[in-house]
């Protein structure tokens, strides 16, 4: 439930006369914006905000500590009206305008009022982040802050007065202002800095800080800011539950494809990263309205995947409630701008809508501008899941958050979330259905009327939790009950203190005892889409995060009433299908979404539709055979590998060692490394066995460094950042050779794709690649900490013609090229994009760099 704000500030006007507010705006009880002016209705016309975050392109994050430049923000707001948005974001970064505690800087405040000014001129609804602390990878905050700003009390009531400052200096362009932002990603700045803050006390900072800019300019709409931390970890800044609720009138999310998402589909045309914005939004949704605030593909430089993207979740998160959408960001930066934070993280510096400093959007996002004049023109929100109770809920347990509730059963936000995603995604885009999030700590809807299936996606419940749902079965639900722990058993869910007339426990709802836990740590089950020739493969361990999630076990079943049971080949009970009251229960103790990975090859991971259709088909109609339905596309039985690495070990022959000797001629070959240790010892144990001398090379190049150089290898996923990026594209261009194994996002800059000849344009699954080239079969799949992805490069760009001149010699068995060679100015660039010195052993690391280094030798041009 949310408190819909109604519009009260007034204006101040020449002399001190307050004025009233021309137009105003307000979140409804329905958790949309709306607009109020003196044509509309009292309660104002539906208002959708999309736009875009704005940094101007000329200082980017360096705005308030550089000349204000007046010119370019005006031409940047009309032109943003002019392509059809109407709303934008801004940001102050508070020390430029507290550069000493309670010492405001009257330069900044009067920047900020020309910048209102200039918005509002230019037709453009404006939400204000407040605090700036973490933004692009760089932490703005004050030097004079030296306490924990949400417990510390000096430095805790210093924001407040920021804030109100704020909301003062705003107030006379009120009716410009969509709302203002606590800030931006607030969520992650000070929440777990020492002394570490509890819960309570950073979500009373946000209502203080709402209260404050309350004060400072009544009315107008406030917003928390914070990142997809409050979805997806314990940072604090919980969206609602047992742990309370952030501060706003329209809660926020930064839903980013793949990168920063812990359920990472593969890359931007996957349903399954569609659907990870999708149930965000759900999500959200379900604690309250939900605002886009910030988002993007975090990687322009592929027009197909870019186009493809947005179509699958922008009218997704608009049918799932989401109430506004502002894209990341209006322009590309310079590689000029050397500084904090673009410097190292060069991704940031090109995630601009339009090319260049042109007027023209970027091939490939050209279908925000047409979903921009759709929703902006509609007059009533669409029809949601929330109200169509054929939509099947998925179940966000009543804790979903760890920090700060003792009562959590093992829940932890990461994987509930993954878990829900998985569940979220197959429902939807496999099985056609429609699909909501039901949170556990809000009244369930009505059975039937309201609610009629839901899905507990292997997440743990409390005895109160249980027992609520069984009520809501007796009442006529149907649920379906993944993951069933013994612990479910040894708490009777009773309700005592809620009604204990009609306390319920879960083997009545069950109508099964445990008798024990699954031991095996897999097991087959040959039901729900199965046969005993081709079963189920399944993990009997919750999806894991930490080492709670140990000590949950799967439980055996001893059915007393149920009307069916399902065993595993081994004789376990772990499914029961059971009448109480006028619902149904279908439970499987096995955590089902845990033996879903989303890293797995699709057609593994999408085959367990089978599984939910079957289910489902069980729990609706009753028709609960173990067929393989004809219709679905999956197939059971299908487990995610391992760790991959080269399984040959072919030692290089004297003529590769003789080759790439040639490089040599006195002359070493330069190992660089700013990152993980291990690829740089790796590539130089492997160069020394073929006989070259290797030079250590570190971040903050000079081109002095490499002169004498005859080649560069640049190991797995090493951090290369803007300025070196600059010394080595004059370095190859100069006649130099530089190879690089598996780029890192730090790494994309406008130099780096000039001298590679591609650009980045989506970041997959970093599962294996299998690919030919030089007359073997190469396998390579592991990444930094198992977790990173790996970036796909294209040299079909339409941005830059010289990111378009490198020529592909291999590509893998899902399409990504994996190795280009690019002749630029006098010299050779190199590029695989695999990690490769963390997937080969010894013996094949030498023979793959032998034939690289062939490359540089010979200048070839194909392969």
């Amino acid at each position: 439930v949310w408190v819909a704000m109604a519009g009260v500030c007034v204006l101040g006007g020449v002399g001190g006369r307050v004025q009233p507010r021309r137009t105003s705006f307000k979140v409804d009880a329905a958790g949309y914006f709306r607009k109020v002016t003196s044509t509309t209705a009292p309660d104002g016309e539906l208002f959708v905000p999309v736009g875009i975050n704005y940094w101007p392109g000329s200082v980017g994050a360096s705005l308030w500590f550089s000349a204000f430049p007046a010119a370019e923000v005006k031409a940047d707001f009309e032109l943003i009206n002019r392509t059809g948005f109407n709303s934008i974001r801004v940001f102050l970064t508070w020390p430029a305008f507290e550069p000493a505690n309670g010492q405001y800087n009257s330069t900044s405040f009067a920047n900020l009022e020309r910048m209102l000014a200039m918005a509002r001129d230019a037709g453009l609804a404006i939400n204000l982040s407040v605090f700036v602390g973490g933004m692009s990878g760089r932490l703005y905050w004050p030097t004079w802050v030296t306490g924990n700003i949400y417990s510390d009390p000096a430095m805790s009531a210093a924001t407040e007065a920021f804030a109100r400052k704020v909301a003062e200096t705003a107030a006379p362009y009120a009716d410009a202002l969509l709302g203002f932002g606590l800030g931006n990603e607030m969520n992650n700045v000070d929440t777990y800095s020492a002394p570490l803050p509890s819960v309570q006390a950073c979500v009373s900072w946000t209502h203080r800080i709402y209260a404050a800019l309350k004060q400072g300019c009544p009315g107008t709409p406030v917003i928390p800011g914070n990142g997809d931390g409050s979805l997806v970890r314990d940072t604090a800044w919980p969206l609602g539950g047992p742990t309370g609720r952030i501060a706003g009138d329209s809660l926020d999310f930064h839903p980013y494809a793949v990168l920063f998402e812990p359920c990472k589909g593969d890359g931007l045309l996957d349903p399954l990263t569609h659907a990870v914005t999708a149930y965000d939004t759900a999500l959200v949704r379900s604690f309250g309205p939900a605002f886009m605030q910030e988002w993007g593909t975090l990687v322009t430089g592929g027009a197909a995947q870019q186009d493809g993207y947005l179509r699958g979740i922008l009218p997704a998160a608009w049918r799932q409630g989401a109430n506004g959408f502002l894209w990341w960001c209006m322009r590309d930066f310079p590689t000029a701008i050397n500084v904090l934070p673009y410097a190292t993280h060069g991704k940031e510096t090109l995630l601009g809508l339009y090319v260049g400093g042109t007027d023209r959007v970027k091939p490939g996002l050209e279908f925000l501008v047409e979903f921009a004049h759709t929703v902006g023109r509609a007059k009533a929100p669409p029809p949601l899941p929330e109200d169509d109770p054929t939509a099947i809920g998925v179940y966000l347990p009543k804790h979903h958050y760890r920090r700060g509730d003792p009562a959590n059963p093992g829940n932890d936000p990461s994987s509930t979330v993954v878990s829900g995603t998985v569940a979220f995604h197959t429902l939807t885009a496999l099985a056609n259905r429609t699909a909501r999030v039901v949170r556990g700590s809000a009244p369930l809807p009505a059975a039937g009327a309201g609610l009629q299936v839901l899905v507990v996606a292997s997440s743990v419940m409390t005895p109160d939790e249980i027992g609520a749902l069984a009520d809501w079965v007796a009442a006529g639900g149907r649920l379906l009950w993944h993951g069933v722990p013994t612990s479910a058993f040894a708490n009777k869910a009773t309700a005592a203190t809620r009604r204990p007339a009609t306390a319920t426990t879960v083997e009545q709802l069950l109508g099964c005892t445990c008798s024990s836990g699954v031991s095996d740590a897999t097991v087959g089950l040959a039901a729900f889409g199965a046969t005993p020739q081709r079963p189920w493969n399944l993990t009997t361990r919750w999806r894991p995060k930490d080492d709670s999630f140990a000590k949950l076990v799967p439980a055996v079943f001893q059915p007393h009433g149920a009307a069916r049971s399902w065993t595993t080949l081994a004789g376990d009970v772990v499914a029961v299908l059971n009448a109480h009251g006028q619902g149904q229960v279908l439970a499987m103790s096995l955590p089902i979404e845990a033996s879903i990975s989303p890293a797995d090859p699709r057609e593994v991971r999408d085959g367990w539709v089978a599984w939910y259709i079957a289910a489902l088909r069980c729990l609706e109609a009753g028709a609960c055979g173990s067929e393989v339905d004809p219709a679905a596309p999956g197939v059971p039985n299908q487990t995610a590998a391992g760790p991959h690495r080269a399984t040959h070990s072919t030692v290089p022959s004297a003529r590769f060692i003789a080759v790439t000797a040639r490089l040599d001629n006195g002359r070493p070959v330069g190992v660089y490394t700013n990152g993980s240790d291990a690829p740089a010892k790796a590539a130089t144990l492997a160069l020394g066995r073929l006989n070259h001398t290797v030079q250590a090379l570190a971040s903050s190049l000079e081109r002095t460094a490499l002169a004498g150089l005859r080649a560069v290898v640049i190991p797995s996923q090493s951090g290369v950042y803007l300025p070196d990026s600059a010394v080595l594209e004059g370095y190859v261009a100069g006649g130099g050779c530089v190879v690089w194994h598996g780029v890192s996002t730090s790494s994309f800059s406008a130099d780096a794709f000039t001298m590679l000849g591609v650009a980045a344009a989506d970041f997959r699954s970093p599962i294996p690649s299998h690919f030919e080239w030089s007359g073997q079969r190469w396998t390579m799949g592991s990444f930094v900490n198992g977790n990173g992805v790996h970036v796909e490069l294209v040299n079909a760009s339409t941005l830059q013609p010289q990111w378009g001149t490198a020529t592909a010699l291999a590509v893998d068995d899902r399409g990504i090229t994996t190795l280009y060679v690019n002749r630029h100015g006098a010299g050779v660039a190199v590029v695989a994009t695999p990690a490769v010195e963390l997937s080969l052993d010894a013996a094949a690391l030498e023979v793959w760099l032998a034939k690289v280094l062939m490359l540089c030798a010979d200048h070839p041009v194909v392969g």
